[in-house]
Parts: C-alpha cells; structure tokens; sequence
C-alpha cells in the first residue's frame, strides 16, 4: 500500500466521523452501557425510561405499571401482558408469555 493511501485512509475515517456528528446521528442502544444502577435515565420514542437493575428492563415514567425492552414496550394488565412496538400509534396486543423478557417474566 502506498504512503499516500495509508495517509488517506485515516483522514476519510475523521472526515467520515465528523459528517456523522455533525448531522445528528447517533447510536442509541436499548440497553445501559456496562454494568449500569437503578435509575440510569434514557430516552427514547418521546418518553423517559429509568433502566430498573432487579428485572433488567426500563420503567416508563409516568405510566405505572409499563416497561421497556430492546425495542418493545410492556403493559402489565394483572392476569396478563400487552406489548406494542411503537409508543406513540399502534395499539395494545396481549402478549405471548414465552415472549417477555426474562425479569418481567418472573413478576
């Protein structure tokens, strides 16, 4: 490989970088990084999430008794679960047990 294209290669990468930065996307993960405490706040889909370390899922603030996890939201409606994909639009569907993630599963 040649001076100049071993000189270009990191140069694209930073150029690259900042594009990304600059435009305003971001990675966003579903989960707290590392090994995160109750109360790790993050948003998401317009609504505030307060990651619950005990069950390993968030809590939607404000809603009692709704979860989030990796992608899904989680209405406990007593004898039964209802999930949707989407905060805002889209309706409630009783959920499949064998769906849920595992700390909610346990509650």
């Amino acid at each position: 490989m040649s001076h100049r294209i071993r000189t270009l290669i990191p140069v694209a990468c930073i150029l690259a970088g900042a594009a990304l930065v600059g435009s305003g996307c971001m990675v966003v993960h579903d989960h707290p990084p590392g090994r995160a405490h109750d109360g790790y706040v993050h948003h998401h889909a317009g609504v505030e999430l307060v990651y619950v370390a005990s069950i390993g899922v968030y809590r939607v603030s404000g809603y009692p008794n709704v979860y989030y996890y990796d992608g899904t939201f989680y209405r406990d409606r007593g004898s039964y679960w209802e999930v949707k994909k989407k905060w805002k639009g889209g309706k409630w569907k009783r959920g499949h047990p064998h769906g849920m993630p595992p700390g909610l599963a346990k509650r």
